[in-house]
């Protein structure tokens, strides 16, 4: 392969990902580091349990977190039912928009904890 950017590390990812190959696209992460930061929601979403921990590695290790590196996290916890998880992680964001508020309130929606959606 010639340059490698963050478009080529994000297809090889997501190759891996859709072939269900997630060691893999965990190892791509892992060497890719070096070269920028992507975050690991499309491995999240998947719901693969073993898979959580490397993802919250990885978010712990990022340099600078945003908005979307927590949404994302969150999201992925949400999708693993790790509703526990999520919440502890959504209160420790400094920062909490629409997209974070919508993605916690979802999961509670998602998994019938209706009244803690509601507050």
């Amino acid at each position: 392969m010639g340059e490698r950017d963050l478009v080529s590390w994000n297809v090889l990812i997501s190759v891996y990902v859709k072939c269900k190959r997630f060691e893999d696209a965990v190892g791509v992460y892992v060497r890719m580091r070096g070269d920028g930061i992507v975050l690991f929601l499309r491995v999240l979403r998947c719901g693969i349990w073993n898979l959580v921990d490397v993802a919250r590695e990885i978010f712990d290790g990022l340099p600078k977190k945003n908005v979307i590196s927590w949404t994302s996290m969150v999201s992925g916890y949400v999708s693993c039912g790790m509703l526990d998880e999520a919440r502890r992680l959504f209160d420790q964001s400094p920062v909490k928009d629409i997209v974070l508020w919508t993605a916690i309130i979802n999961g509670y929606v998602q998994f019938n904890h209706v009244d803690e959606a509601m507050s």
